[in-house]
């Protein structure tokens, strides 16, 4: 399920619909948060939230990897993801 939704994300990614995919790829994260893909799935999330100008849905996301998974590969990226909106 949690392969789906990031699947449907990417497509609307593909699109230009970024509103679209940061939910998809919100959505995979936190419902299957043992997923071993949702750490990059909520990376995603806050690059399609920000392109978007949700700056808030992004930092979220952007927190919550930061939070739930600090052993990521991602979580370097999220930090420094986060600063620049934090100071935009």
């Amino acid at each position: 399920m949690a392969s789906s939704l990031t699947g449907i994300a990417a497509c609307h990614e593909q699109l230009g619909q970024f509103a679209e995919a940061g939910e998809f790829y919100l959505k995979a994260a936190v419902k299957f948060p043992e997923f071993f893909s949702a750490p990059e799935a909520l990376m995603n999330a806050g690059r399609c939230f920000a392109a978007t100008g949700a700056v808030e849905k992004a930092k979220a996301a952007y927190y919550k990897l930061i939070e739930e998974f600090p052993e990521s590969r991602y979580f370097d990226e999220a930090k420094m993801s986060a600063a620049e909106l934090e100071r935009a």
